[in-house]
């Protein structure tokens, strides 16, 4: 019997093993039916590589939900979609949440490439899925995609990390958890020992019904030397009037800054068009270094305006919060003059909301 049809035949099972020194999928579709799916190499140099024209689907027993899958690699290794590769964990039908991803490369060689597509999509109000990658170098270019939203559901929750290097997205690469928010679920997280956002990371709420308050995003970047920097838009707004989330930027090692810069937004902004108005968010930078924040274009850098509502008497929205917190310089630049402030906290525009809080708590400030 050959790999695929001995896969297939294992699925009836409501937990599957697999055990293999390299799995790279070449057919054009396989569909695994089955509550949760491991995947347990012990060689150091095994793979899952989905190649691309490929799809791997995987649907939960019931019909309904997408699978969950789980690779451990506990001496390193490949997990790879290749550009053009699908792993889909969608879920079925309306309601059907996604299924759930963990892939733990945790030896010294554990290597993640999304170069492909990871759909973990809830449909209607199935939530988005949970995708916790952990590797020790990854590879997220610009043809890759990690969608884990959901239109009327909970929005998904994706971790990105690596302990013993940095983590950068490349531009083009989509990072989506849209969907409705609470504290677990419209999450994004990455930690390494750097962190370079130059993709879009996408945690708003959703646009579907009333709309949603923000989610949230947490950038850790650990090493020493290890800064982060933002050079796109990081995305945590409330829609249809409702609240702002939350976006925190951190850094623990010597030398680490948080630099939002080339164009990089940072957004937790309550965004008007609902029934009411909404706050603010919070946004909250903690350097051990330096803080550098530059407005390349005229526009602001940092928003977390309030929202108008309907009516003038609705407009009641207050602005949210910005943190600043550096053991060295915060510097607040813009290169070219514009219309906006680099830092806004502004309470809803047409009514009575009030301004929000901008703080700095240490460092030497810089403005020019």
């Amino acid at each position: 019997m050959g790999l695929f049809k001995r896969i297939m035949a294992s699925c009836l099972s409501l937990l599957v093993v697999f055990a293999f020194t390299g799995l790279s999928l070449d057919a054009k579709a396989l569909v695994i039916s089955t509550d949760t799916t491991w995947i347990d190499p012990s060689s150091l140099n095994d793979s899952l590589i989905i190649n691309p024209g490929v799809t791997l689907r995987i649907l939960n027993g019931n019909a309904l939900d997408g699978g969950d899958l789980i690779i451990n690699l506990p001496d390193g290794g490949l997990f790879q979609i290749q550009s053009g590769g699908f792993l889909n964990l969608n879920g079925l039908y309306n309601g059907g949440r996604s299924g759930d991803l963990t892939v733990n490369l945790t030896g010294p060689s554990g290597n993640i490439d999304i170069s492909g597509v990871i759909l973990a999509q809830g449909l209607g109000t199935g939530r988005g899925g949970i995708i916790t990658l952990n590797g020790s170098s990854f590879n997220l270019p610009s043809t890759g995609v990690i969608y884990a939203n959901s239109p009327y559901g909970l929005g998904g929750n994706v971790t990105l990390n690596n302990s013993t290097g940095a983590i950068t997205v490349d531009n083009g690469f989509r990072l989506n958890t849209t969907g409705q928010s609470d504290a677990t679920h419209n999450l994004i997280s990455i930690t390494g020992t750097g962190v370079n956002v130059n993709g879009i990371l996408n945690a708003n709420g959703t646009l579907s019904g009333s709309g949603s308050s923000g989610g949230s995003v947490k950038l850790l970047a650990t090493g020493v030397n290890g800064h982060v920097d933002v050079a796109n838009n990081i995305l945590a707004a409330g829609t249809k009037g409702k609240n702002g989330g939350l976006i925190s930027i951190r850094t623990t090692g010597a030398g680490g800054d948080v630099i939002v810069d080339s164009g990089g937004r940072l957004v937790a902004a309550s965004a008007s068009g609902g029934s009411n108005a909404g706050n603010g968010g919070s946004i909250t930078l903690n350097s051990n270094d330096r803080i550098s924040i530059n407005s390349v274009d005229g526009n602001y850098v940092i928003n977390v305006n309030g929202s108008d509502g309907p009516t003038v008497i609705d407009g009641n929205g207050t602005g949210g919060s910005v943190i600043m917190n550096a053991a060295g310089d915060i510097d607040i630049t813009a290169t070219t003059a514009g219309s906006r402030s680099v830092i806004e906290a502004n309470g809803a525009r047409s009514g009575t909301g009030s301004g929000g809080l901008i703080q700095i708590q240490q460092g030497n400030t810089l403005t020019r």
